[in-house]
């Protein structure tokens, strides 16, 4: 028995037939499938039509990457400048369908080649806006890390996973000097006011060696939906004695800032 389905993303036409599927011709077994419309992914975690389709993060504003009309700083970052303690965001694609699944994926399901595909999206985003010298100026990559029983409770730190992609693609050292001091609340399940309180202070970066010193540090997540969490994290790198923040991302919520 033979099945074809059309995936809602992209197009493709994806014909099922016992143990295979058939897409333009070509033959995948299940384990490569693209996790978004089964079409054969060619040992990826997505196929290279959903991976176009995918909604990019393009005119945005420089500091925190909310959506613009042109690549210019928005309201909120000139008005709020001094209370914002990172000094640049890069983001791969925005928090929308299906840029939403392919985080939950990666985030909750354990899918480590989401998250790597996640990862090689954002070094591309990096590469294509950044220049080779502003790339050099950065001296190392760092992810926001979770609380150790959520660590625990996972196995794994998507963020951290995004990150190691990054740091082999320009060659940057993965660094891990930022810890939480407190366990929080998933910043998902709290109204957008409660946001910036349950993550205040819960970052620290302090090191007797001071290895931050001077430092440009990439910092690294999944999602940027108020900025608070990346802010409070940025703000204790800087209070180690970075000397620039720059945060990338992988996705962009549209329209919710509370920095």
């Amino acid at each position: 028995m033979k099945w074809v389905f059309h995936c809602a993303l992209c197009g493709a036409a994806t014909l099922y037939s016992g143990n295979t599927m058939q897409t333009n011709g070509l033959f995948s077994l299940w384990a490569s499938e693209c996790t978004l419309c089964a079409a054969p992914a060619h040992a990826q975690a997505l196929c290279a039509a959903c991976i176009r389709a995918l909604p990019r993060s393009t005119d945005a504003c420089p500091r925190c990457a909310r959506a613009m009309p042109q690549r210019e700083t928005c309201g909120r970052c000139i008005r709020k400048s001094d209370s914002i303690a990172f000094d640049a965001t890069i983001a791969a694609i925005r928090y929308t369908f299906p840029s939403d699944v392919l985080v939950a994926a990666s985030k909750y399901q354990g899918d480590l080649a989401v998250a790597r595909t996640l990862g090689a999206l954002l070094a591309d985003a990096i590469q294509a806006l950044l220049s080779p010298a502003q790339l050099r100026s950065i001296d190392l990559a760092l992810p926001i890390p979770l609380a150790p029983r959520r660590q625990a409770e996972r196995g794994y730190n998507q963020a951290a996973e995004i990150a190691r992609v990054v740091a082999k693609r320009f060659s940057l050292p993965l660094a891990n000097h930022l810890m939480r001091t407190r366990e929080t609340e998933k910043q998902a399940d709290l109204p957008l006011k409660q946001r910036l309180r349950n993550v205040q202070n819960a970052f620290s970066a302090a090191s007797l060696a001071r290895p931050l010193a001077g430092k440009h540090v990439l910092l690294i997540d999944d999602v940027m939906t108020t900025g608070a969490t990346l802010n409070e994290a940025a703000k204790a790198l800087k209070e180690a004695g970075a000397a620039r923040v720059k945060v990338g991302v992988v996705a962009r919520a549209v329209a919710r800032t509370n920095l």
